[in-house]
């Protein structure tokens, strides 16, 4: 006798196959769209070197600013941010969002001023202070050690493209995270705080610009090379001049890492 229906007991292995196969198969489109919007930022950030580029030419060779106010009280606040005098050169606000990065407040409030008088840049991106881009009151050396020691560490590199030694090595443009809404720029050891300051939404991976002009993705702890590793593997700031050695760099090394181990959910993962 011929069957017209599948038993409950058919049905049940055929659900059981489908959800297995789908459990397997979201992670992987997921990913896959993921790397989609990943590709996108690093376009997004290749727009933005350029503009940087061009800037320095039209500026006697200085970067950007990252933000400049003349006033710290809003409304009074009178200033740029890089997002704001970039966008000549660019012409496109959406450049400055990374597609993978959900904001939770935007436009960003707070300090941020109007760039044209009437509209302000939002970022999702943040750029390097410690790469001479400077801020209000940040200058081209740091004064002090991220756990509070007294100690002035002069890297060399002032708002000058001519006062970088390695540009190729050097992180001008990293990525914000979702909570950070107010500061477009960031130092090297903010990543022991990491979930407010930086992102990483690309598989745990994040995108670098550089200052020569080059993008590239990356793991965060990858940026700083590993303890002992010397100068050529430190991506933040000139290193082996200026006062700013290879002991500096595994100084800052073994702070961001065992604070950051400590105070960082999931540090492992950065």
């Amino acid at each position: 006798m011929k069957r017209s229906a599948f038993t409950l007991i058919e049905l049940l292995v055929v659900i059981a196959i489908i959800a297995i196969l789908a459990a397997i198969l979201f992670p992987v489109f997921a990913q896959a769209r993921e790397k989609a919007r990943a590709a996108s930022c690093l376009s997004n950030q290749k727009q933005i070197m350029l503009a940087f580029k061009m800037y320095a030419q039209d500026y006697d060779e200085t970067h950007p600013p990252s933000q400049n106010w003349t006033s710290f009280s809003a409304p009074d606040l009178n200033g740029a941010t890089f997002s704001g005098v970039t966008q000549p050169y660019i012409k496109n606000r959406g450049i400055f969002i990374c597609p993978s990065n959900k904001r939770t407040r935007n436009p960003d409030p707070s300090y941020n001023v109007p760039d044209d008088g009437i509209h302000h840049t939002s970022t999702s991106y943040a750029v390097n202070l410690d790469a001479g881009y400077m801020g209000y009151y940040f200058g081209p050396q740091y004064s002090g050690t991220p756990d509070g020691l007294l100690q002035i560490v002069q890297s060399g590199i002032s708002g000058s493209e001519a006062s970088v030694d390695k540009p190729a090595q050097l992180i001008a443009l990293v990525e914000k995270g979702q909570l950070e809404s107010s500061w477009q720029l960031v130092r090297f050891w903010w990543l022991v705080s990491a979930p407010i300051s930086f992102a990483k939404p690309h598989n745990s991976r994040a995108n670098f610009g550089f200052d020569d002009g080059h993008v590239k993705s990356m793991k965060w702890t990858a940026t700083y090379g590993g303890v002992g590793s010397g100068c050529d593997t430190w991506l933040w700031t000139n290193c082996g001049s200026g006062g700013f050695t290879a002991d500096s760099a595994d100084y800052y090394r073994k702070y961001v890492m065992e604070t950051g181990a400590s105070v960082v959910p999931n540090f492992q993962d950065w």
